[in-house]
């Protein structure tokens, strides 16, 4: 493996966690937008949770975003993405259960939503999107170096008719 083998999964996670960094903020706007739109027909709970789901959505897309390659079926890409954004939104119910929250000083503060939560989202979509990537990636470059050392199982038969082997002439 070599330096720039390893330079390129460094630039990747770090593109990838940029975009997650990003689009966490914009699932959070998006989920805040939906909301509006919905006119808050549920409870306070529900619509929370929809927020939090938009924030974890968007999040393991932008953690995606780093490592797509066209060299797999459409199918395993999408099962990926699936893979990652459920990562992340479980970074998200993490974060939200287990981080600092906000302080409910003030009646807007219900709707506050913690920073922790879009960073932690970030971190999980792209460490579970590195860990697949690396993986993809690593298996690529084992079959590539692979297929040099094999050599054939059988030989070629002689054409019909030809008692010696051709040469070249």
């Amino acid at each position: 493996m070599s330096l720039s083998t390893l330079a390129t999964w460094l630039g990747r996670m770090l593109a990838g966690f940029a975009f997650a960094i990003v689009m966490s903020f914009v699932g959070d706007v998006s989920g805040r937008v939906f909301n509006l739109l919905s006119e808050y027909p549920w409870s306070f709970v529900v619509h929370f949770n929809i927020q939090l789901v938009f924030i974890g959505v968007a999040a393991g897309i932008g953690a995606n975003l780093g490592w797509i390659s066209l060299r797999w079926s459409r199918y395993y890409s999408l099962t990926m993405w699936v893979v990652v954004c459920a990562a992340a939104v479980a970074g998200v119910y993490g974060a939200h259960n287990f981080g600092p929250g906000v302080t409910e000083s003030y009646w807007w503060s219900r709707f506050a939503m913690d920073t922790t939560i879009h960073i932690t989202a970030a971190v999980t979509g792209t460490l579970v999107a590195t860990a697949i990537g690396v993986t993809q990636q690593a298996i690529v470059i084992y079959r590539a170096e692979s297929r040099a050392k094999l050599t054939p199982m059988t030989t070629q038969a002689a054409p019909v008719g030809a008692d010696e082997p051709t040469s070249s002439r």
